[in-house]
């Protein structure tokens, strides 16, 4: 037994899981920066419900896929009452 959870703890260490979900939120990043080409700003909320794919994700995956949109420049986040909300580059 603590063979086997030793084997799962090593294998677990090689696992790349930065890409785990990557081709996935590829797709969703595509909806994301589409839905927001039409203007506006938008909460994580608002982007949930509008967009179909990502109704059946937490919260918490959709903020850490904007996060990447952010931090590579294709979005804007900003707060208004301590809200965030997320637009294009240029909106």
């Amino acid at each position: 037994m603590i063979a086997e959870h030793l084997s799962c703890i090593l294998i677990g260490a090689f696992i790349d899981k930065s890409d785990y979900f990557g081709s996935e939120n590829t797709v969703f990043k595509s909806e994301i920066v589409e839905f927001l080409n039409k203007g506006g700003k938008f909460s994580i909320s608002d982007l949930q419900n509008s967009i179909d794919s990502l109704k059946e994700l937490s919260n918490q995956r959709v903020s850490a896929i904007l996060k990447q949109l952010v931090d590579s420049g294709e979005v804007v986040k900003t707060y208004e009452k301590r809200k965030a909300f997320f637009s294009r580059v240029g909106d």
